[in-house]
C-alpha cells in the first residue's frame, strides 16, 4: 500500500524532473553517481558563480563606453582645429591717436584669414606688430568667436627726448622703449629728458639707462602733469631729486619723486590759473606741498626790455 510519504516523494521527484537543470544539478549528480560507484566526485562545471558574470560585464559594458567616449571627444576636438573655426576676418579698432593705418598694421601681424581662431598666438603677433611699429606700445588681440580675429593697437605715450653723446636724440615712450632716432632741432616740441645717460640699442628696443627706475619716474611725472593738462619743456633728473620746466621759463622743484601726482595738482592750481604772469620767470618749489609752496619769481629779458621801453 503507497502512503502518503510515498507520494510525497513522487511528487518531489517529478517535479525535479520537471524543473530546467541548472549547472548546479548537474554537479550534485554527477557527485552522488560518483559516490555510489566509489569513484571520487567529479569536478564542478566550469559555469562560475552568476554574480561574477554580472561584473565582468558590467566592466566590459563600462571599458566600451569609456572607449566611445574618448573617440568621440577626440574625433571633436580634431575637427576643431582642422575644420572649425577658421578666421573670416580680422578687425582692427584703433584711435584717433593711432600714428599708423589698419592695413600698415595688418601687414605687420602674422595671423592671417584662413588660419584657425583657436591656434592663433595672440601674445606673439602682438608683439611681432609692436616691434615692426614702434609707436604702437602693444597690441590687445582677442578672439570673437566663431570666425573673428580683433587687434586693438595701444598707441605709445610719449615721454621725452634723450641726447645721445653723438648729438642725436632718441624718443621715448612711457614703457621705456626708443620709438624713433632724430636731431635735436626735430624734436624741439618734445619734452628734453636732462640728466639721463643712455644706450641706444635700435628703435623699437627697451632704452637702457645708468638708473632704471629714473624711466619709472619720467613716465609717473608724464602721467601727472597730462593728467592736469601741463607740459613740461624738460624733465631735469638730479640724483634723486628732479624738476620739470613749464613754458621754458618756470623751474618746478619737485624734489624726491614721491606724492608726484599731488605736486602736478598744486602745479596746475598755480600755473593754469594766472597766479603767476605770464611775463614771469623763476623757480617754484613744490618740495613740500603739505606746508609751504614757495615762488622765487624773477622776469625773462625780453620782458625786462619791454618794461624798460
Amino acid at each position: 500500500m503507497v502512503g502518503n510519504r510515498d507520494i510525497a516523494r513522487e511528487r518531489a521527484r517529478k517535479a525535479r524532473a520537471a524543473k530546467p537543470r541548472t549547472g548546479w544539478d548537474v554537479a550534485r549528480e554527477r557527485a552522488r553517481k560518483a559516490q555510489a560507484v566509489g569513484r571520487p566526485a567529479a569536478a564542478r562545471p566550469v559555469r562560475q558563480n552568476p554574480r561574477k558574470y554580472v561584473r565582468r560585464s558590467r566592466f566590459t559594458t563600462n571599458l566600451y563606453y569609456t572607449a566611445a567616449i574618448v573617440v568621440i571627444l577626440c574625433t571633436i576636438v580634431g575637427l576643431m582645429f582642422t575644420v572649425f573655426f577658421k578666421i573670416d576676418s580680422v578687425d582692427v579698432t584703433q584711435s584717433e591717436n593711432t600714428p599708423y593705418s589698419g592695413e600698415e598694421i595688418l601687414a605687420h601681424c602674422p595671423v592671417r584669414k584662413g588660419d584657425n581662431l583657436l591656434l592663433a598666438g595672440m601674445e606673439d603677433a602682438g608683439n611681432q606688430i609692436s616691434s615692426a611699429l614702434p609707436y604702437i606700445d602693444r597690441c590687445n588681440i582677442t578672439r570673437v568667436y566663431p570666425s573673428t580675429l580683433r587687434i586693438e593697437p595701444i598707441p605709445a605715450e610719449i615721454m621725452g627726448y634723450i641726447r645721445l653723446p653723438d648729438g642725436f636724440c632718441v624718443v621715448t615712450s612711457t614703457s621705456g622703449r626708443a620709438v624713433a632716432l632724430t636731431s635735436e632741432g626735430e624734436a624741439e616740441s618734445i619734452t628734453a629728458l636732462t640728466g639721463l645717460a643712455a644706450r641706444f640699442d635700435g628703435v623699437g628696443q627697451p632704452m637702457e639707462v645708468d638708473s632704471p627706475d629714473d624711466l619709472e619716474i619720467g613716465a609717473k611725472i608724464t602721467r601727472a602733469l597730462g593728467k592736469y593738462s601741463l607740459r613740461a619743456t624738460e624733465i631735469i633728473f638730479d640724483g634723486r631729486h628732479v624738476s620739470f620746466v613749464y613754458d621754458n621759463r618756470i623751474v618746478c622743484k619737485l624734489g624726491l619723486p614721491t606724492d608726484v601726482e599731488r605736486k602736478a595738482e598744486y602745479a596746475s592750481v598755480i600755473l593754469a590759473q594766472g597766479h603767476i604772469s605770464v611775463y614771469e620767470s623763476g623757480v617754484l618749489d613744490l618740495r613740500n606741498p603739505n606746508k609751504n609752496i614757495i615762488f622765487h619769481p624773477g622776469y625773462l629779458d625780453r620782458d625786462k626790455e619791454q618794461n624798460t621801453e
